[in-house]
């Protein structure tokens, strides 16, 4: 199953954004999995993390900051065709 996972810190004025974003996707993808992490919770990012939002599917970064809904979409639905995943 792919992952959708969405970085966030306390400090960053988007991460409340991003929050809703991650609910949205939820409805459009019911079959994705995804997660919100909170970097202050996080002993160490992943090396591809530069700032926050990033929103990356599978390690793959498909967003830094909160793109348009239909944007994000857009992004998670190529990456899933690619990749030949069943998506929603």
């Amino acid at each position: 199953m792919a992952k959708l996972q969405i970085y966030v810190a306390p400090h960053c004025a988007g991460s409340e954004r991003a929050r809703l974003l991650a609910e949205q996707m939820q409805t459009l993808f019911p079959a994705l999995a995804i997660e919100v992490i909170d970097l202050a919770r996080q002993t160490a990012p992943p090396d591809f993390l530069i700032g926050t939002p990033t929103f990356a599917l599978d390690g793959r970064v498909l967003s830094l900051g909160n793109p348009p809904e239909a944007v994000l979409a857009r992004r998670i639905e190529d990456a899933l065709s690619m990749e030949g995943m069943k998506h929603r």
